[in-house]
């Protein structure tokens, strides 16, 4: 929507079914009874808000700029932030297992650079409606590997 409002152009039908579809669905998951929402839904639709800025912003800067170093700059400053946060609303630790480790470095790289990096090189090829309806996917996505890898758990022991 906002995107149709930068470029004063109605968006095409597919992308007008596709915002509609993900909107009732967001609204399925974070209206409570009556549709009221709670302190945790406006979390979460500020989210949405704040993440739709974001590709947005992303899709213009990764038509003037190298992707890659936008990428890279991006997650720089997404480690910087997190890391202030960190140290003032919570007390940091250090992992003590080895699979502690792992699963933070796993999340650091395949999670967060490579989703960062290559979020911004794709984007040069698409648009932003594209990439928000893909984003808005992953609840879905991430349901469905939760399933299987689950399933495939099971069978193995």
């Amino acid at each position: 929507m906002f995107q149709a409002v930068l470029k004063r152009k109605f968006p095409a039908p597919k992308i007008v079914v596709g915002v509609v579809i993900v909107s009732i669905g967001l609204l399925l998951l974070t209206a409570r009874d009556h549709l009221t929402f709670d302190v945790g839904a406006s979390y979460c639709l500020a989210g949405a808000l704040l993440y739709a800025i974001h590709i947005i912003a992303s899709n213009h800067f990764v038509r003037e700029v190298d992707a890659l170093q936008l990428g890279i700059y991006q997650l720089g400053f997404a480690a910087i932030y997190a890391a202030l946060g960190t140290f003032v609303f919570e007390e940091a630790t250090l992992p003590s297992t080895l699979v502690h480790w792992v699963a933070i470095f796993g999340l650091a790289f395949i999670c967060s650079a490579y989703g960062f990096v290559m979020q911004s090189i794709a984007q040069k090829y698409t648009t932003p409606e594209s990439v928000g309806f893909l984003f808005s996917l992953e609840p879905i996505f991430s349901a469905i590997f939760a399933f299987l890898i689950l399933q495939l758990a099971q069978d193995a022991l």
